[in-house]
């Protein structure tokens, strides 16, 4: 604590009325998304109960892509960094219909443009996607080219989602030494916080995986390449094996990561289902005294909401039998491994400006009781942390492997209607992506 408040005292120096004033501007400002969170909500609810029509066309509006007076669709061009989630949110709903061209457009603008731009110079905006959100959006790429027989885009955006893995761990090095930059003169200060118990305990027990591969992507990329180039392929054998290390020799029956047998008839069911976690605040207030003034340090960090999954897989059925389906992934442990490195450069920058905020606290107490007053809500309403997360990922994937010697038909019951369809013949991957139980749920099929 006599770190905090010497750092304290350092910031005295630097804190007038201007200063101070300019501070609460800084932390309560931001660029943001062009759709109001009215609209966001309407939006997010149409993807949960399947109204994807008109979820889509609200997030079209938003953007400035639907003409009003002819009732069409503009052409998709890259707007602000800031409307990359709304673009996702976008091509995701208009994946969930069908509309894979339109899909590829939304797609594009973020990761050909605004991600690139993000990767490449490390750009810091009010909306940053994370690893595992920009690796999703090349994957849903990969299997959308792959299912319409585009395999050699379908490369393309594997080798995109493997590259983003890499950048992934240069960015967030890139964004923790900066924080520690600005924290140089309060490095103690930061260090202090570091070791609250407060503050561990918001990571320490998560259970996490060594690096931003999603091991999903990793495994269906694997057959992909399987299939591709033969059995004998190396980076096909390496991606399996990696995805054996993330889950554990036991997670998985050895059979679903066998791919010998990958010509002769064989069928990979991947599910992808439920509501994807959410962020929450979590506000930590830690009391101090200086000069015989109490003051407040005042922080709020990222906590991690679960979301109810709806989805039954029982519901799926084929021929008429439910068939064992094992758990492959949860977006859980994606999103803490993803938080749980970005911490130390969070806590840091929550501590910078924690110790602004108790100087101007300072200050306006030394001005009278009502100042002081005023001053700790004003930063403590101007106290917030980052929880924007893409809303349309999924609580858990699945994955089962069957047998496709004789005709299949599959079965999926959503709400009071059964999708069904007929499994080719030979061997492939058959995709199904379902948010919720009343969903319709979008099935794709991969050649292998």
């Amino acid at each position: 604590m006599l770190n905090l408040c010497k750092q304290l005292g350092d910031s005295m120096k630097l804190i007038n009325k201007k200063i101070a004033s300019l501070s609460i501007l800084l932390v309560i400002s931001g660029c943001g998304s062009t759709i109001s969170k009215q609209d966001s909500k309407i939006m997010l609810n149409g993807y949960q109960t399947g109204t994807y029509d008109s979820a889509v066309l609200l997030a079209e509006k938003n953007l400035g892509f639907y003409d009003e007076k002819t009732g069409k669709f503009l052409n998709v061009i890259p707007t602000k960094i800031e409307n990359s989630l709304l673009h996702m949110d976008a091509a995701e709903l208009h994946r969930m219909q069908g509309n894979y061209t339109r899909a590829i457009q939304h797609y594009n603008v973020v990761d050909e443009k605004l991600f690139q731009d993000q990767d490449r110079e490390f750009i810091s905006t009010a909306y940053e996607p994370t690893p595992h959100e920009k690796i999703l959006t090349n994957f849903y790429k990969s299997i959308t080219f792959w299912a319409n027989g585009d395999v050699d885009n379908a490369r393309v955006e594997f080798n995109r989602a493997n590259e983003r893995t890499r950048l992934a761990v240069m960015r967030y090095e890139a964004m923790i030494n900066k924080e520690r930059e600005k924290a140089k003169d309060k490095a103690s200060a930061i260090s202090t916080l570091n070791n609250n118990p407060q503050i561990n305990q918001l990571t320490n027990e998560w259970d996490v995986f060594d690096s931003f591969v999603n091991p999903t992507v990793t495994l269906i990329h694997s057959l992909y390449l399987a299939s591709l180039n033969g059995v004998e392929d190396s980076t096909a054998k390496t991606l399996m094996d990696r995805v054996k290390d993330m889950l554990g020799d036991s997670a998985l029956p050895e059979h679903i990561y066998d791919y010998s047998d990958i010509k002769n008839n064989k069928v990979w069911i991947v599910t992808e289902t439920g509501l994807g976690p959410r962020l929450d605040e979590k506000r930590l207030d830690v009391p101090i005294v200086w000069k015989e003034q109490p003051l407040i340090l005042q922080m709020a960090f990222p906590e991690v909401k679960l979301m109810d999954n709806s989805v039954v897989l029982s519901n799926l059925t084929i021929n008429n039998e439910v068939i064992d389906f094992y758990q492959l992934n949860t977006m859980e442990k994606l999103v803490k491994t993803e938080l749980k490195k970005r911490m130390p450069a969070i806590v840091a920058s929550q501590g910078i400006q924690a110790i602004i905020k108790a100087a101007i606290q300072y200050r306006a107490q030394k001005e009278g009781k009502a100042a002081g007053f005023a001053a700790l809500l004003l930063t403590s309403a101007a106290t917030s942390a980052d929880t924007t997360i893409w809303k349309m990922t999924p609580e858990v994937w699945n994955i089962s492997k069957i047998d496709n010697n004789v005709s299949n038909t599959l079965q999926l019951r959503y709400g009071n209607a059964i999708e069904s369809i007929e499994l080719p013949t030979g061997s492939a991957i058959v995709y199904i992506k379902q948010p919720t139980a009343q969903s319709k749920p979008l099935i794709e099929i991969l050649k292998l």
